[in-house]
């Protein structure tokens, strides 16, 4: 078991054009910045070394393609793939060959069930027949992650993020049903049963664990909170044209007394990624982002990586402190 957090990548893009770069950033952090960005050589090989913040899933770019892989600090990897299918399919060896064997045959198998399912048919049932219906998707799921783990024998930390990943699913194909019904009713307050919002506060159990590992559950909170933001942000941003989408968001998360900290900390980052962190920022808004940054993040690591971020794509005045620079370079 290696404390390293260093990751060894080698692979090589066969059919790949020489001036194609492949990056690794972090799936789960709030910084969407690379962590390293390999060069090429004219037969498709790369190599490089980059930390890696923590054990999990990792955005593979390339050609203006993305896809997942699990990787754990210490580990020597392998990848392998045709520049015609790269990152969507590939090969990987080496010391994260069972983890993604695992997730890929994972993920193989929830396209493959997703396209049987009759979702329209579950969308016009009842509440009971539509949950009943959420179950049996979430049985057949684990069944099918359960066999996963007897055939590739994965690490406990990515059979964890797809389970997480499942629940996320099924999370998200509620609150369409939800939304949906209350569209239909034509009340504003309409409120679905207690069987449904059981099963659903089952599903988000662990939600401080869900929220650190998974942007996409981070997504589902945000889609979930989206009608009551709408509705509070109108509200608060009558009259005036400075106010900012994450100022309106922070001052919105306040309100929210059930929400954890650590959750708050999350979505307020990604909300200001999103929506006020770009090359073009004005430097009134950068200002206003940087207080709240400093004043209402909580959570050191967050802190530093949102921080990180907004000073690589906003630069800093003088008298700021920089941070530390971690990007690294293949070639240099």
């Amino acid at each position: 078991m290696s404390c390293s957090k260093k990751v060894e990548v080698k692979g090589k893009i066969a059919g790949s054009a020489p001036l194609e770069r492949v990056e690794f950033v972090e799936a789960s952090g709030v910084a969407t910045l690379p962590l390293i960005n390999m060069g090429l050589d004219k037969d498709g090989n790369f190599a490089g070394t980059f930390e890696a913040p923590k054990n999990g899933m990792y955005v593979i770019n390339y050609a203006g393609k993305q896809n997942l892989i699990f990787l754990k600090g210490g580990q020597t990897v392998n990848i392998s793939g045709s520049a015609a299918t790269f990152p969507n399919e590939y090969v990987v060896t080496g010391d994260a060959k069972n983890d993604n064997d695992f997730f890929q045959a994972s993920q193989k198998f929830l396209s493959t069930y997703g396209q049987g399912l009759n979702i329209q048919e579950l969308m016009a049932g009842d509440e009971a027949k539509y949950i009943k219906g959420m179950q049996k998707i979430e049985a057949d799921i684990n069944k099918n992650i359960d066999e996963n783990v007897k055939k590739y024998n994965p690490g406990k930390e990515v059979v964890e993020w797809k389970r997480t990943d499942a629940k996320t699913a099924i999370l998200n194909l509620m609150v369409n049903y939800e939304m949906t019904k209350k569209q239909m009713s034509g009340n504003p307050s309409f409120k679905l049963g207690k069987v449904f919002t059981d099963y659903e506060n089952k599903l988000k159990e662990n939600n401080d664990e869900m929220v650190k590992t998974s942007p996409f559950y981070r997504q589902y909170l945000l889609t979930k909170m989206s009608p009551e933001f709408q509705k509070f942000a109108e509200a608060k941003s009558k009259g005036k044209t400075d106010i900012t989408t994450s100022e309106l968001f922070n001052d919105f998360l306040k309100s929210q007394k059930e929400v954890s900290q650590v959750t708050k900390d999350y979505l307020l980052a990604f909300v200001m990624a999103q929506s006020d962190i770009h090359p073009q920022t004005p430097a009134k808004t950068t200002d206003k982002i940087k207080k709240i940054i400093e004043e209402d993040i909580k959570d050191a690591g967050i802190k530093a990586d949102i921080k990180k971020m907004q000073f690589t794509i906003n630069g800093f005045k003088i008298g700021d402190d920089a941070p530390e620079a971690s990007l690294v370079k293949a070639d240099g």
